[in-house]
């Protein structure tokens, strides 16, 4: 059960925008049109002033905007909302997670002078070398991408590099690697992505399409050739299908080790909902109905959307209400899909937590010793 004064992790989505069209990403249609469901909006430094108020900040260990659809840097108050949470809290651990390559050098400067180490990071999704990295992400720029880091880092901010692996970028691993740890990123990880996996029937895909933005299917994404690079997900899969039977009946019966209740955390959207995680966030703007139903029939007992936007009650209100002490740690219970169980629960959550097992490979280097600033 969640309790408001034990709250100690945010995590928030500033915008749902974003410069890239990456093609595994549900905020398009595999690289292509942008999805319609997305209300493209972004949290101003007074919503969320209003929304998280310093006496909530002050009680906070680690802050962060990643995002599920948008990339923070793009939105026009990010570095105002960052510097609001330091100032209420100069023990908190700020986090920032992009592909980089948007905004000046001054800017990100800026944002190294919030983010310097150990108390801040900014997380740069970075999926290859210059030859590469543009095939999954999509509409960036490896020249505006390598100033950003450089300004970052120059200016003392805390620096990882994120690598998604695939087929076309294996080869590069550990280049990428070196590259990071000369360049003064504190933290290079190789990722083994969940994308390849299907959570509905507990299988393996090869290949994901990538379309244009007719609609045509231009190429593909290949899972990587190395078992290496392949999700952890995969292999527990066979014991998991063994003991169950069917991905039915593991989704319905599977243990679910919730991962932000255990962390007290919460998510708010970048249209100011406040959800227990970003997983059930994403799920509002996704088109399957079928994965969606439980959760939606909660939200809707709880007293719809509405009720939960922290733009028009306070998030103690909405902590306190029915769908955080009640609907949300009830349905983990629930004997199956149909009966209440929320799938994305049981799919994230469950044995087979194919997100927690991405990071498979990471590697932590020195932090780097700068000058100090003079005067």
């Amino acid at each position: 059960m969640y309790a408001y004064h034990e709250l100690r992790k945010l995590h928030f989505e500033i915008t749902d925008k974003c410069n890239a069209t990456c093609p595994q990403c549900p905020r398009n249609d595999c690289g292509g049109t942008v999805n319609p469901r997305l209300p493209l909006v972004e949290l101003s430094v007074d919503d969320v002033r209003r929304m998280v108020p310093e006496s909530l900040v002050r009680q906070l260990r680690h802050i962060y905007a990643c995002g599920n659809y948008g990339d923070p840097v793009v939105a026009k108050d990010t570095l105002a909302i960052f510097s609001y949470f330091r100032r209420a809290n100069d023990k908190a651990y700020l986090g920032l997670h992009t592909n980089g390559s948007a905004r000046k050098p001054e800017w990100w400067a800026e944002l190294g002078r919030l983010m310097r180490h150990p108390t801040g990071y900014v997380r740069f999704s970075i999926d290859g070398l210059e030859d590469t990295n543009a095939v999954y992400r999509r509409n960036t720029r490896w020249r505006v991408i390598m100033q950003s880091v450089e300004a970052f880092i120059g200016a003392g901010g805390n620096a990882e590099w994120d690598f998604l692996v695939f087929r076309h970028n294996e080869h590069q691993v550990e280049a990428a690697r070196a590259r990071a740890k000369a360049m003064g990123f504190t933290r290079f990880t190789a990722k083994a992505t969940a994308r390849f996996f299907d959570g509905q029937r507990l299988q393996h895909i090869d290949r994901t399409p990538v379309k244009d933005k007719s609609g045509n299917v231009v190429s593909y994404l290949e899972r990587p050739l190395s078992p290496e690079w392949n999700n952890e997900a995969l292999t527990r899969m066979r014991a998991v299908t063994e003991h169950y039977g069917t991905s039915t009946r593991y989704l319905d019966t599977t243990t679910i080790s919730c991962k932000v209740a255990a962390e007290k955390a919460i998510y708010i959207s970048a249209d100011g909902v406040v959800l227990p995680c970003c997983w059930l966030g994403a799920r509002s703007y996704m088109a399957s109905a079928s994965q969606q139903e439980a959760f939606a029939q909660m939200v809707a007992a709880a007293g719809g959307v509405a009720a939960l936007n922290a733009k028009h009650h306070s998030i103690e209100a909405i902590v306190a209400g029915p769908l955080f002490q009640r609907g949300f740690p009830e349905s983990f219970a629930k004997r199956s899909l149909t009966e209440g169980r929320i799938y994305t629960c049981a799919w994230i959550c469950g044995e087979l937590t194919p997100s927690t097992v991405q990071w498979k490979n990471s590697e932590r280097f020195p932090a780097p010793v700068l000058p100090q600033p003079v005067g």
